[in-house]
């Protein structure tokens, strides 16, 4: 495929950071599950279909010690890549290009690969390529992040593609065929009449595909190749590459919450992998972000391997302390028992910064035993990350506050901005995105507020300093 035929050059792709595959997690869930990986703060990190670098890019400036190499098929994807790693005067990452079933056979081997989106975006033939080239370049204690489109929720997503391809057949010039289908589903998701149980969900994946971006809608939906897989098969298809799955990287996905005791029980009776393709029969997953490892590495957890990983708020959780609110709904605090509550107090008090396991337990104020249990348990509910430790927030009471490079320009840009734990977030206060791009770690407090100044041709006091400080380190864009 040529440079100027790439579907991804014709409607750009712009990479989003995925906070999932973080190496500091990954390293963290292989220590949990027995591996002896690699800390994310010296690592070598390979990404297949990186895109324009959107997920690398951060971390390579988070992370100076760790090398990053990132591959795409997209000419365009990757000379953008190249060009802000240029900009902000990185050289710990490369950007290639290069097809999945050609990569140099100089790449050497790697501690963690990602390869998300791809799996089922990618020809028939190209699948055995990309788990060879994850098996041939996988470190003995590496990790690798898959993704994929899961079944049996894919098939609603199939539907959805089948009238999409019909309508858009015969159409090769993508940004027609995208106009197309955007016309298609402006007919189809007009009407409410005649809603049956039968077509209710179809209309309900019209209309979140009506709802997504213009990429998502190109490379996605309307995407040449999409091989959506059954948990088992995927499974199998890793093995048959010496590849053993380890963990989903949402730990949600193999929580029983909300199922009856009869069911629970049910599943209780299956081996661990059975166990999580009924999961998947149950709740019609449709997507999964499967952990990989070696095959003659492949290990159970121990609840005593976490003592050396430190803990961070996840999802909403984080959310509501970013956005200066108590950690908790009252409601939610309420069902939480009190030893629960407890280890997320803690986690939550330390925030930005991540709380050293060992710490926890000493504070729960529970048998060490129990605290690694309710630890464990609030990790499996998607409330607390396990992190190595590698990637640190930093806090408003740093005398030369410092953001990383690629936090300051985007701030510059008045962009969205990527945080030290790959948040997408948005600066509202007035002014504080010029803030953002003065802090270089060069300057303390005083120097800021001359220079805020000059550059705003206004006059900021001592308490509007301080109170957007707080924010900047409350958001997780200072580094520690």
């Amino acid at each position: 495929m040529s440079g100027t035929d790439n579907p991804y050059d014709r409607v750009p792709y712009a990479t989003q950071p995925n906070r999932h595959a973080r190496p500091d997690r990954l390293a963290a869930i292989g220590t949990l599950y027995g591996l002896q990986p690699a800390a994310a703060s010296r690592c070598r990190v390979l990404e297949i279909g990186c895109g324009d670098g959107g997920h690398l890019l951060p971390l390579a400036c988070l992370l100076p010690h760790s090398a990053f190499i990132g591959v795409d098929l997209a000419p365009g994807a990757i000379a953008k890549g190249r060009q802000a790693a240029k900009r902000i005067a990185l050289t710990n990452v490369r950007f290639l290009h290069a097809d999945i079933r050609a990569l140099p056979p100089d790449l050497g081997v790697f501690d963690y690969v990602v390869a998300h989106g791809v799996y089922s975006w990618i020809a028939r033939d190209a699948h055995d390529a990309l788990l060879a080239a994850i098996a041939a370049r996988l470190e003995c204690d590496g990790m690798a992040f898959v993704s994929f489109d899961a079944m049996p929720g894919g098939h609603l997503r199939g539907m959805l593609r089948d009238l999409l391809r019909f309508h858009t057949e015969g159409i090769d010039d993508p940004l027609r065929r995208l106009a197309e289908a955007r016309a298609l589903l402006d007919l189809l998701t007009r009407e409410t009449d005649g809603e049956t149980p039968a077509n209710i969900a179809l209309r309900l994946e019209l209309r979140e595909a009506a709802a997504r971006s213009d990429q998502a809608l190109a490379h996605d939906d309307l995407a040449a190749d999409h091989s959506p897989a059954y948990f088992h098969e995927f499974v199998a298809h890793a093995g048959s590459h010496g590849l053993a799955y380890v963990a989903d990287a949402h730990p949600t996905v193999s929580a029983v919450t909300g199922l009856s005791p009869q069911t629970c029980a049910t599943l209780e009776r299956l081996d661990r992998l059975a166990r999580e393709q009924y999961l998947d029969f149950l709740r019609c997953r449709r997507f999964r972000q499967a952990l990989v490892c070696r095959s003659e590495r492949a290990l159970s957890p121990t609840s005593d391997r976490i003592d050396p990983l430190h803990a961070l708020l996840t999802g909403t959780l984080a959310s509501r302390i970013m956005a200066g609110q108590p950690w908790f709904p009252d409601a939610a605090a309420e069902a939480l028992p009190d030893p629960a509550r407890r280890v997320i107090d803690i986690v939550a008090a330390g925030w930005p910064s991540p709380v050293p396991i060992s710490q926890i337990i000493d504070r729960t104020e529970a048998a060490p035993d129990d605290a690694r249990a309710l630890i464990l348990g609030a990790h499996a509910a998607g409330l607390i990350d396990l992190v190595d430790g590698s990637l640190r927030a930093g806090s408003a009471a740093e005398r030369y506050p410092f953001a990383p490079a690629h936090v300051r320009e985007q701030a510059a840009a008045h962009e969205p901005i990527v945080n030290v734990y790959q948040q997408t977030i948005r600066l509202e206060a007035p002014g504080a995105c010029s803030l953002v791009a003065l802090l270089d770690g060069t300057r303390d407090v005083a120097s800021l507020r001359n220079d805020w100044n000059a550059r705003n041709g206004a006059s900021c006091d001592g308490a509007w300093l301080d109170a957007r400080l707080a924010d900047v380190a409350r958001l997780a864009l200072l580094c520690g």
